[in-house]
């Protein structure tokens, strides 16, 4: 993480500010009718008023975030590890960095997912470039999945083999951690079933 993401994340409020940013770099939208004007802070709540319709929102409505009490700040250092990470990073591996059970670990992880969905289609539909054949680039995202998920459930391989492709895609990409900050914000709120279901 470079240094002014750093400086962004050491409170929740910082963290917060950080994360708006992102979602509206030009100017805060009201997610219900998308007025960009007649918006008020609600600073001791760390919310948004919307003058033309009366909705209160905040930086986590209507995004992968929804619904979630994890601070802000871990979300963000979450995303960090697993992307920035070479080999991936399991639930049982995140869970003590961010001082969270497994449960939600796991959940905080197949919700960064979200963001990462289809890297393995376009991976294996890609031209080849020297990385070898379709069948080699699966073996290859399978071979990542095994090492980095042992007891990985089956039912949800394809999303453990899309982290693995925007790993192997983003290798070169100094942008990828904020990058997935954005596609989390731009992705819908996760109902519960949905990410535990089979993919």
């Amino acid at each position: 993480m470079d240094g002014s993401s750093r400086d962004n994340i050491d409170t929740e409020e910082r963290a917060r500010l950080f994360l708006e940013q992102l979602r509206w770099p030009n100017g805060v939208r009201c997610p219900r009718c998308d007025a960009s004007t007649g918006i008020s802070r609600l600073a001791t709540r760390g919310q948004f008023q919307c003058d033309a319709c009366g909705y209160q929102f905040s930086v986590r409505v209507g995004t992968v975030l929804h619904g979630s009490r994890l601070p802000l700040w871990k979300w963000i250092l979450a995303v960090y590890l697993i992307t920035e990470s070479e080999d991936g990073i399991s639930a049982n591996q995140l869970g003590p960095m961010l001082g969270v059970s497994y449960k939600t670990a796991w959940f905080l992880s197949h919700r960064i997912r979200i963001a990462m969905r289809d890297e393995a289609t376009d991976l294996l539909s890609a031209e080849p470039h020297g990385d070898g054949i379709p069948q080699q680039r699966l073996a290859l995202l399978q071979r990542s999945v095994i090492e980095t998920h042992r007891r990985a459930d089956p039912k949800h391989l394809s999303a453990y083999l899309d982290e693995a492709a925007f790993r192997i895609r983003n290798r070169e990409n100094d942008r990828r951690f904020l990058e997935t900050l954005v596609r989390l914000l731009q992705a819908g709120a996760v109902p519960y079933t949905e990410l535990t279901a089979a993919h």
